[in-house]
């Protein structure tokens, strides 16, 4: 069970599996390790 409160004291709540929260975790450190690629122009301005 994942619990929030907002800002506003609004609580929100979603149950999640355990399989469910492996696969975030999972997805998350292969952001978190992956390269950052900054595309360069596709071409030079004529």
């Amino acid at each position: 069970m994942i619990d929030i409160t907002d800002a506003q004291g609004e609580r929100l709540f979603k149950e999640v599996t355990r399989e469910e929260v492996e696969t975030a975790v999972a997805r998350g450190r292969a952001e978190a390790v992956a390269p950052i690629v900054i595309p360069g122009p596709a071409s030079p301005a004529p």
